[in-house]
């Protein structure tokens, strides 16, 4: 089961994985797989830590466990050792390579354009990522570079407004008003070319 993040709902992003958590700890067997990502994220990193590795030591304690895979971000738990080495765990970690002989911070961190290109994202995105990262390097304004509108974006700004003119102007008390919700869009979008 995922976390489920809503706008609508009061409890926080870490309430809502400790629900979850705790609804997983009470319904696994030996027979379950239990996927942990990034437990204890949403709240200070020492409570993290101790909640992350509280719930991994219950788990490795059970005579009858699950299976389990845990990706954490809480480095410290095995720098530190929080969690004793035992047969039954079993630790990857992953690596990142740095070039010492990249002059630019750009150079640096183009894999992850890369990765994000190969995955799917968005050109434009990509692209636009990469053009405020070098803009942060040069420790450029970000909100002034952010508040200036491409060519495209003042075109599309100025119909978006051409448009919520002409909806304002719409007096809905006549006699002839549009009586659907598709009469009055089709008023509004009268003589408007894509």
């Amino acid at each position: 089961m995922n976390t489920q993040e809503s706008v609508s709902k009061t409890q926080s992003t870490f309430m809502n994985d400790l629900q979850q958590i705790s609804l997983d700890l009470k319904q696994v067997s030996n027979r379950s797989l239990l996927i942990i990502d990034e437990f204890g994220k949403g709240t200070n990193e020492s409570d993290g830590i101790g909640l992350a590795c509280g719930i991994l030591e219950h788990l490795l304690n059970l005579p009858e466990a699950p299976k389990v895979i845990a990706a954490t971000h809480f480095h410290e738990i095995f720098e530190n050792g929080f969690l004793r080495p035992r047969p039954r765990l079993q630790l990857g970690h992953m690596a990142v390579q740095v070039s010492d002989e990249s002059p630019e911070a750009d150079d640096q961190i183009t894999y992850l354009y890369n990765c994000a290109a190969i995955n799917g994202i968005n050109k434009a995105i990509v692209t636009r990522a990469n053009e405020l990262a070098a803009l942060s390097a040069r420790g450029e304004n970000l909100i002034a570079a952010c508040a200036v509108l491409s060519a495209e974006e003042t075109r599309v700004l100025g119909e978006a407004d051409v448009l919520a003119r002409k909806f304002l102007e719409l007096d809905l008390s006549k006699e002839d008003a549009p009586r659907t919700t598709g009469d009055m869009l089709e008023g509004v979008f009268e003589g408007v070319t894509e």
